[in-house]
């Protein structure tokens, strides 16, 4: 009994450094991934602050404060919008012409449109 009971214990002990092993190699492959995905994070960061930059000194250029309408989401220095469909009026000539002016400035002021870019 003694042997079977000896022999039990290093099947078990075999067992577990076995399976202690292969947990190492799935952690060192997490940890591998972990890296290589922390890196890409930080060019992804590195790549929208300087887009956000461009965005910032664009929105600086635009006349008046710049308008927030509670869509946009910030992470870190970088801001998404929410993306929204806003179509640009088209003029018929029978209605208001200062309705579809008002209309107008307000698809130039969602989207941000600096005054030199209005046509």
């Amino acid at each position: 009994m003694g042997d079977q009971t000896q022999q039990q214990l290093e099947r078990m002990m075999k067992m577990f450094l076995d399976e202690q092993a292969a947990n190492k190699a799935r952690q060192d492959e997490l940890n591998r991934k972990l890296e290589a995905l922390t890196l890409d994070l930080a060019s992804i960061k590195e790549a929208t602050a300087v887009t956000g930059s461009n965005t910032q000194e664009r929105t600086s250029k635009t006349k008046g404060p710049a308008i927030s309408t509670g869509s946009e989401t910030q992470s870190g220095n970088s801001i998404f919008p929410k993306v929204t469909k806003l179509d640009f009026p088209k003029y018929n000539g029978l209605e208001d012409p200062m309705g579809w002016i008002s209309r107008c400035e307000h698809f130039f002021r969602h989207q941000q449109t600096p005054e030199e870019e209005k046509v």
